[in-house]
């Protein structure tokens, strides 16, 4: 079968945003719109790949100094696939990504896979693995997911114990779209206090991604009468939620609010995903890994996932 592949334009937008929804491997995050919140920082040269006449595979993608990068406004990647495929056609794919690119003048290109909990088919996600390193890509560093397979019941005595302090002091969870109050009176101070960093979204990209992807991206937020006291953002696709950005006040901190807030989203979540994603555990500043962070996930039951980049010279 004829492999093309074309620059993705604006026309291949339904198209594209087409097998995101059906394919074995995407997130939220590879829809067009997500990721043209920050297009200026960014020279896009994503690609499309036919067989045929058929849109089978799509790779976000960005170039600077003439190196190809995985979208880096996106936390992964690497090619999307509608479908599994058997490994010779994935060879085949990469090698014409690779022969593509070079035509471009490109130097190198880096892929930075989905973790294989988004995957639908685990198989397709190590067969990829080994037609990257058979295309002479090098595994050039890994990134560390914890993320909790559900159902789950809750073991650690700490947050068994903090639901119930929260539950006396009356607090309660809702969803909430003061996206405002979250980011600029717990998000960001929370954030400032322990790591003098700011989120990644500022408020008006985060609002943005909101309101064009209602019901994928919700604040759950935890509530003493009317007070926010604190909350977390998530992102959803197919069989997997991600939390994100989580924060909450000193009296939030005191009445254990994200104790409660863990316990009602793992709840609701388990009838409608398997994994509950909580990202990675790195310092912001130095790109270490957070072992408090880390801890803290674990006694949710979170386990970890490690997921390696790859790099090959053109």
């Amino acid at each position: 079968m004829q492999i093309r592949i074309l620059p993705y334009i604006q026309e291949l937008q339904k198209d594209w945003d087409n097998l995101i929804e059906n394919s074995i491997n995407a997130s939220l995050i590879h829809f067009r719109n997500y990721m043209q919140y920050h297009q200026d920082r960014f020279v896009d040269c994503s690609a499309c790949i036919f067989l045929e006449d058929n849109l089978v595979a799509v790779f976000p993608a960005e170039i600077q100094n003439g190196k190809i990068f995985s979208h880096r406004g996106l936390t992964f990647g690497g090619p999307i696939f509608l479908k599994a495929l058997k490994p010779t056609i994935i060879q085949e794919i990469i090698t014409e990504l690779k022969l593509y690119f070079k035509a471009l003048n490109s130097t190198s290109i880096q892929i930075h896979l989905a973790p294989v909990f988004y995957w639908k088919n685990s198989l397709a996600y190590y067969e990829m693995q080994g037609v990257l390193a058979s295309c002479n890509f090098l595994p050039i560093q890994e990134k560390v997911y914890q993320t909790v397979s559900l159902p789950i019941s809750i073991k650690d005595r700490g947050k068994i114990w903090g639901k119930k302090k929260a539950e006396k002091h009356h607090l309660r969870v809702n969803y909430s779209s003061d996206l405002a109050f979250f980011w600029e009176n717990i998000l960001i101070p929370n954030l400032r206090s322990r790591f003098n960093a700011n989120p990644t979204h500022t408020l008006e990209e985060i609002s943005f991604l909101h309101k064009s992807f209602p019901g994928k991206i919700q604040l759950w937020a935890v509530f003493k009468d009317d007070n926010m006291l604190g909350g977390c953002l998530t992102f959803s696709h197919g069989d997997v939620l991600h939390v994100q950005y989580i924060g909450a006040t000193e009296d939030g901190k005191s009445h254990s609010a994200l104790d409660l807030l863990f316990y009602i989203i793992i709840e609701k979540s388990a009838p409608n995903y398997k994994y509950l994603s909580m990202g990675v555990s790195t310092n912001p500043i130095n790109g270490l890994p957070n072992q408090g962070l880390v801890k803290w996930k674990k006694s949710w039951g979170a386990s970890e996932y490690s997921t390696p980049s790859w790099e090959s010279e053109l």
